[in-house]
């Protein structure tokens, strides 16, 4: 398949996704957070703010405190020694 065809099917499909964002952008927004929370859920983090039992965002703003730097610093640097699936399940690749 010639590079231009594929362009034009990813190009495609990218407006696509776009203007569903735009019909429905609440919808949208809910798929992705509840997402979000269900990758996140089996992490440390997500197990000490029980991300499993979350419904919605205003649970999830009574569950999860803002944090800062200083807060997050003892998980950051569990994964900075290795450790996986501490604030998220995928690999850290930078810092």
């Amino acid at each position: 398949m010639p590079f231009n065809s594929i362009f034009s099917w990813l190009i495609k499909k990218r407006i696509h996704q776009i203007d569903l964002f735009k019909k429905y952008p609440i919808e949208v927004q809910q798929e992705l957070f509840h997402k979000l929370l269900k990758d996140g859920a089996y992490t440390a983090w997500g197990e000490q703010y029980q991300f499993k039992e979350i419904k919605d965002y205003q649970q999830f703003r009574n569950q999860v405190p803002l944090q800062d730097y200083d807060t997050l610093k003892p998980y950051i640097e569990e994964v900075m020694k290795g450790k996986h699936s501490v604030l998220w399940p995928n690999e850290t690749k930078w810092f």
